[in-house]
């Protein structure tokens, strides 16, 4: 049975063993506000979703190497989408796969995260694409817990 959760400190070795593995470690990133999608108690797939006050921010996404095209992510993804009660910000290299999960480019917004952060210079600049995918309307979208 698969399980939607907040990440805990017993976690972290998992974690980090994903984002090293996936090449998704940046040097300032902490430790706060993962999620992880786990399956017999083994940690599957892994996500950064912050909550930035007026949006959201998913700052990583990504599955275990050896569980892969097993649709982990978009469970993932969709299971943020229940919670989502204002707009998510990315930035990817990977736009198409985001585009199918409801996103659309954008310009930089001003607000958001700057890159550098993220340690983007160290990643593909030019292939770094912006996107949104709006709050949906009242009532759907709204399942928080």
């Amino acid at each position: 049975m698969i399980n939607f959760r907040r990440a805990n400190p017993e976690d972290l070795p998992q974690i980090n063993k994903i984002l090293n593995e996936l090449d998704l470690a940046y040097p300032n990133q902490t430790d706060k506000d993962y999620w992880v999608l786990e399956e017999a108690h083994q940690i599957k797939a892994i996500a950064k979703w912050q909550d930035l006050g007026d949006y959201y921010f998913l700052s990583s996404l990504g599955v275990a190497q050896n569980f892969q095209k097993q649709g982990m992510a978009k469970a993932l993804l969709e299971h943020f989408f229940a919670k989502q009660d204002k707009d998510l910000y990315i930035y990817t290299i990977i736009p198409e796969f985001f585009k199918r999960a409801g996103f659309v480019p954008i310009s930089l917004e001003h607000e958001l995260p700057i890159k550098s952060i993220f340690d983007c210079q160290d990643c593909y600049p030019a292939k770094c694409v912006c996107m949104i995918r709006t709050c949906l309307p009242a009532g759907r979208g709204k399942n928080a817990t």
